[in-house]
């Protein structure tokens, strides 16, 4: 309940930060390449974390990593996909996939009554505004931006403010202008008409609720 109450606090923040348009104010100052680095920060743990998997798995690491360049390599437009697959294949024939006990039905969505406090405020709140401020927001603004994508990020942070206060009490943690899946979505491999890419992000929410 604190945690929720943390968050709702978050989404706040995030609205009026949106609201005053000091970020973009303060993103202005930011030398591009500063913003990138940021960002390969945030990708270079996916990197090292399939290299630290190669000594407990080296064979399945190896297949997705070859399966991809080699899919890459031929046009494919989905190689994480090809990937994803060999991956699998190779977990049900070495009898280490286990994907878990599930049913398919509808999920609900379930309420937390938040409760405000102290402690959550500056052991969770700050810390979670300024995550989504400098890892997310910030490179991702700074993805988009390398595609031609000027978007206002002032709105942005509003309608996503706004969007966290309301999935707040159903246990979301904020919504943010994501840098990798911008990163996905905004290439030219989502759609050669730039004006078109946006079916990258329209379909990715709609898988996100199938899973869901």
């Amino acid at each position: 309940a604190e945690a929720v109450g943390a968050y709702i606090i978050a989404g706040v923040i995030i609205t009026l930060v949106g609201v005053s348009g000091l970020f973009s104010r303060a993103i202005a100052l930011v030398p591009k390449p500063v913003v990138m680095g940021m960002l390969a920060g945030v990708l270079l743990r996916f990197g090292i974390g399939m290299f630290s998997a190669l000594p407990q798995s080296p064979w399945l690491v190896m297949a997705v990593f070859f399966t991809f360049l080699l899919l890459r390599r031929v046009g494919f437009k989905a190689p994480l996909i090809g990937a994803l697959g060999v991956g699998i294949v190779i977990t049900v024939l070495d009898g280490t996939f286990n994907p878990g006990g599930f049913s398919l039905q509808l999920a609900a969505p379930l309420w937390t009554t938040p409760v405000f406090s102290v402690n959550a405020l500056l052991g969770l709140t700050l810390p979670l505004v300024a995550l989504a401020l400098t890892s997310q927001y910030a490179p991702g603004l700074a993805v988009l931006r390398s595609y031609n994508y000027n978007l206002p990020i002032d709105g942005v942070l509003l309608l996503t403010g706004i969007g966290s206060v309301i999935i707040a009490p159903f246990g979301g943690h904020g919504m943010t202008l994501a840098a990798i899946t911008a990163a996905i979505a905004a290439d030219p491999d989502a759609n050669p008409d730039p004006d078109r890419r946006y079916a990258a992000g329209v379909s990715g929410g709609a898988f996100y609720m199938l899973f869901g």
